[in-house]
């Protein structure tokens, strides 16, 4: 649901409104109020809609009131008491600690057990005054004696029917929203809405979908993930609101692949078996069984006649570039352009370069197109594109400019697909000037788990590289805290007398007061004037002007420095096969399949190879994930592995632009979901294709309102 999807317009301004829609917003009803709605506006909710969609975060089981002569050391409890001697106290700064006697309700006797308060001074005149109240916090132990450290409190009046034998929500909060509040707030709009909901929002899932995968209609699930009354029906209620969500994205997607198939799709690219073994001559190596396999399916997908969208992933050195220019070379061959689309300047120049020397001899024009080119010859590689005359550029998003216009552009390559967000992506597409559009190949080094890849690649295809090329050396990988730094410094001189060359990685550009984090810029000072001081080391970072960090890559890779002080930019595609090892410090601040793009950098040579992350903390989630890249060089096993501590949001590492925020379904434990939304998506599209029928109407409906008509991700009347 979208939050423009209620019947009842919300008032330009004024008093409260008298009858509330989904659409209302949540600024004027009765006791809510301007200040309240800013703060509700933080947490992304502006509608009442906003607010009954929005997912408890967990729930307490009021229904389980634990007395106080039960409590355990280490548990989590609820207990109804009453509080007597309520005492605060400074401890330090502007910190406060406030405790009480809290005594079982409602007589007292039963027992009772210090309650502790952090940073809550203003409670104590209204605990001096007796009133009941619940609590929810952690049993521990304090000098021998049992205490309570309060996480949640809210008084039983306040509480009113949610008060007794119930499970409540806990929903996110932020300052100026107090969670018994927002409860009250969620439990009243429920029920105000309860006969009209039906009406507001008709139900979206088809009924033989619904009926065939056990989901209950909407009316009843809204509550129920509110409210339930158990911790199973919660669980039911949140993976039926969950799965509309996964099986409005799949319609959408589904129609997506049905339009790619039409007839009259991008231009057709045969590759003859003479084409193809003359590209093929160009490498200086065979491609790999993993490569060959997917050569097959881009070949298969060019000569069509439809429209090719096709995400290839692959580990760290798998090969997928090789397999790119594949394509590129026999896109050229066919009189037709290839683009390819990078992150980073030096990967636009490192693959500027890959791709002329498969070409020397040929009459094919390469050219590069980035941030930072001289004008004189920013306009020399418009004009070549906008004539024919180059058939292949590598950029940056400065391809995505609207001044950048091709003669017929027939291949658009994206690298680091997770880089680009849909959006762009479209933009790209917009390119082609084949009235069928420009076929698309999408790249990956960050291995996607399957529910990702389905989530925000799911108009796709997908390929996947499985192996490796041969001789790629595996990277020894250690984990270093504070205390094992020395002897590392003396690892790393023996490998610069050995004649090997380093990277150096930080999180941080410069310094900043907000963080307590070394920067580059510091840390490469270090090195130059006291660490590594006599041996040649050089500076890289996103702030520089294009030309100057080409310049700093070039001598890296020529022998010139060899030691390259950077920060995540040499993250993708940098290739020095020298490079023998890489250390990453703060490695705790960085996501693991981000490391493990880091380490790739390096065991591309003869050299035996070493990655050390310096870690600044001991212990705790931190050293756990750092733990999994030391015992795995897999990307795919450390991918599903970083989806489960991080979550999708972090593991992408930018925002996929234009794609709606998935309020309930979790990508990392939703794969069967995600699994069937497909099926019966594929399923509606195949059956209705137009979606014209009674239930593909209402789920047009439904896609079109939440995606919204700027991601064109309808091709449907």
């Amino acid at each position: 649901m979208s939050p423009g999807s209620g019947l009842r317009p919300g008032p330009e301004a004024g008093a409260p409104i008298a009858h509330v829609g989904l659409a209302s917003p949540l600024r004027f009803l009765r006791g809510v109020g301007p200040r309240r709605a800013d703060a509700l506006e933080r947490l992304g909710l502006r509608t009442v809609e906003d607010l009954l969609l929005q997912r408890p975060r967990t729930y307490l089981d009021r229904s389980r009131i634990t007395p106080v002569a039960l409590l355990v050391p280490g548990t989590e409890v609820t207990l109804r008491v009453r509080a007597t001697q309520v005492r605060t106290r400074r401890v330090g700064g502007h910190r406060s600690l406030l405790t009480a006697r809290l005594e079982d309700e409602p007589s007292g006797r039963a027992g009772w057990v210090e309650g502790v308060w952090f940073n809550q001074a203003y409670l104590a005149e209204r605990l001096q005054a007796g009133e009941a109240l619940y609590v929810t916090g952690d049993v521990k132990t304090r000098g021998g004696s049992l205490r309570v450290e309060v996480r949640e409190h809210e008084f039983a009046a306040e509480a009113g029917a949610l008060s007794a034998g119930c499970i409540v929500p806990v929903y996110p909060l932020t300052q100026g929203i107090g969670l018994p509040w927002l409860r009250r707030l969620v439990r009243r709009l429920l029920d105000e809405l309860a006969e009209s909901l039906p009406e507001l929002r008709p139900e979206v899932l088809p009924e033989s979908v619904r009926l065939s995968r056990s989901l209950r209609p909407l009316a009843e699930a809204l509550p129920t993930v509110h409210f339930p009354p158990d911790l199973e029906a919660a669980r039911r209620a949140r993976r039926r609101l969950a799965y509309e969500e996964l099986f409005l994205m799949q319609v959408a997607f589904a129609t997506l692949r049905r339009a790619a198939w039409r007839p009259g799709g991008a231009r057709r690219i045969p590759v003859p078996p003479g084409l193809d073994a003359r590209i093929r001559r160009r490498f200086p190596f065979p491609f790999t069984a993993g490569q060959d396999a997917v050569v097959r399916d881009l070949v298969a997908d060019l000569d069509a006649g439809r429209t090719m969208r096709r995400l290839v992933q692959g580990d760290v050195g798998s090969g997928k570039t090789a397999v790119a220019f594949y394509a590129v070379l026999a896109t050229v061959a066919a009189g037709a352009q290839a683009a390819v689309l990078v992150p980073t300047d030096v990967l636009a120049q490192q693959h500027e370069e890959g791709l002329k020397r498969l070409l020397e001899g040929s009459r094919v024009r390469v050219a590069r197109l980035a941030g930072g080119e001289p004008r004189a010859l920013r306009r020399e590689v418009l004009e070549g594109l906008a004539s024919g005359e180059v058939q292949a550029v590598v950029g940056t998003h400065a391809l995505l400019q609207d001044g950048v216009r091709f003669r017929e552009l027939a291949l658009a390559v994206m690298d680091e697909q997770h880089r680009f967000g849909v959006l762009q992506r479209r933009d790209f597409m917009a390119k082609g000037a084949w009235r069928g559009g420009v076929h698309v190949l999408a790249m990956t080094a960050t291995p996607i788990p399957r529910t990702l890849a389905l989530t925000f690649f799911g108009d796709l295809d997908v390929s996947t590289i499985p192996d490796r090329p041969p001789g790629r050396r595996p990277v020894l990988t250690r984990v270093v805290d504070p205390g094992g730094a020395r002897a590392e410094l003396d690892f790393l001189r023996r490998e610069l007398d050995a004649g090997g060359r380093i990277y150096v990685v930080y999180p941080l550009v410069e310094e900043s007061e907000d963080s307590d984090l070394r920067s580059a810029e510091d840390g490469f000072r270090r090195i130059r004037e006291r660490s590594f001081r006599g041996t040649s080391s050089a500076l890289l970072h996103g702030r520089m002007a294009a030309a100057e960090k080409r310049r700093v890559f070039e001598d890296f890779r020529a022998g010139r420095v060899r030691i390259l002080v950077s920060t995540s930019l040499v993250e993708v595609g940098v290739d020095v096969p020298e490079a023998s090892v890489l250390v990453v410090m703060n490695a705790e601040r960085f996501g693991l399949a981000t490391l493990h793009q880091l380490r790739g950098r390096v065991g591309r040579g003869d050299r035996p190879s070493t990655c050390l992350l310096f870690s600044s903390r001991r212990g705790g989630d931190a050293a756990r994930r750092l733990e999994v890249l030391a015992l795995h060089d897999d990307g795919f096993r450390i991918a599903e592995e970083d989806l489960r501590l991080r979550g999708p949001g972090e593991f992408l590492g930018t925002r996929q632009h234009g794609l709606p925020v998935l309020r309930h379904a979790d990508l990392s434990e939703d794969a069967d979901l995600m699994d069937q939304a497909r099926q019966d998506a594929t399923d509606l599209v195949r059956v209705d294709p137009d979606l014209s029928g009674p239930d593909g109407g209402r789920v047009a409906e439904a896609v079109r309102r939440t995606y919204g008509e700027r991601l064109d991700l309808f091709h449907v009347g």
